[in-house]
């Protein structure tokens, strides 16, 4: 649970599951708004998957000699 500029309260739960992260929460808004949301709150969904590359390039480089 978490509370937003002293506005909303927020809860969240998620998963993550090796490269694929998801999340739902849920927000309810007591600020001025009130007339218009009506303390009201809203269902946000998360879902995030990340690509890892194959592998990484190495650029080629030259050891430098100490007395130079």
């Amino acid at each position: 649970a978490w509370l937003r500029a002293r506005d909303a309260y927020f809860f969240t739960a998620g998963l993550d599951y090796n490269d694929l992260h998801a999340k739902i929460s849920y927000d309810v808004n007591f600020s001025n708004l009130t007339p218009a949301s009506q303390r009201r709150g809203g269902f946000e969904i998360g879902v995030i998957y990340i690509i890892r590359k194959a592998g990484v390039a190495r650029i080629p480089y030259k050891i430098c000699p100490d007395y130079i």
